[in-house]
């Protein structure tokens, strides 16, 4: 209840703000998050839409559409928009693997496990519901990735994932068996062992010595 309360408040926090400026684009954006939590998709819909309209190519807009559109059901449509926010940045994992979820739960399996295998080769901490609560996925799209990510072709991507990198970090070289050569050296402990050790001596044999007082203060310990 504190939470709706919350949002509450924050809708009515924005609508000041777009009295003062109608054309913000983090007002509209922050409004839209506001009712799709509140599961108020439509008014979220129009929140989301005007904000494109004043920032077309916000693929994190773009994406929250899609959202809340899979949260409606209308699944086509919300592909339609992770496909436009990936024409803006290909890169992004969010939207692949959403449409890999909505294409796996559509039934077209070998589509959606593509989709999202490549997606999750990306950024694994994907996988996890909550990393996809934290990014505002709705109770639906949540359902349908919990059933893709039960998948054994999935499982054993993710598997595959975690060896190799426990693989990587068993044959880590410790750092106390570096190579001298790889090694940083303080230019200051260099100075002091020079000066200090025996090895060194013949520096101090008046033939060797060429530093005169132009040259600056000599180093001394």
């Amino acid at each position: 209840m504190e939470n709706l309360e919350q949002y509450e408040q924050a809708i009515a926090d924005y609508e000041k703000a777009l009295e003062v400026q109608p054309d913000s684009h983090e007002a509209w954006f922050s409004k839209g998050v506001a009712f799709s939590q509140l599961k108020l998709y439509q008014q979220a819909i129009v929140a989301y839409e005007r904000a494109i309209e004043i920032k077309p190519d916000d693929k994190f807009t773009i994406i929250n559409l899609g959202l809340v559109k899979y949260e409606m059901g209308k699944i086509d449509e919300a592909i339609e928009h992770w496909q436009a926010a990936l024409q803006i940045n290909n890169k992004l994992v969010e939207p692949q693997l959403a449409i890999g979820v909505a294409l796996y739960n559509k039934g077209q399996t070998p589509e959606g496990l593509t989709i999202a295998e490549v997606a999750l080769k990306l950024d694994k901490s994907w996988r996890y519901l909550q990393r996809l609560k934290e990014e505002l996925w709705g109770d639906k799209l949540l359902a349908d990735a919990t059933k893709l990510l039960e998948n054994l072709q999935i499982k054993a991507l993710l598997s595959q994932t975690d060896n190799s990198k426990e693989t990587a970090v068993e044959f880590e070289q410790p750092e106390d068996e570096l190579d001298w050569e790889t090694d940083e050296i303080d230019e200051q402990e260099w100075l002091h062992a020079a000066a200090t050790n025996a090895i060194f001596d013949f520096l101090k044999d008046p033939e060797e010595d060429i530093y005169t007082l132009e040259d600056g203060k000599p180093f001394t310990y």
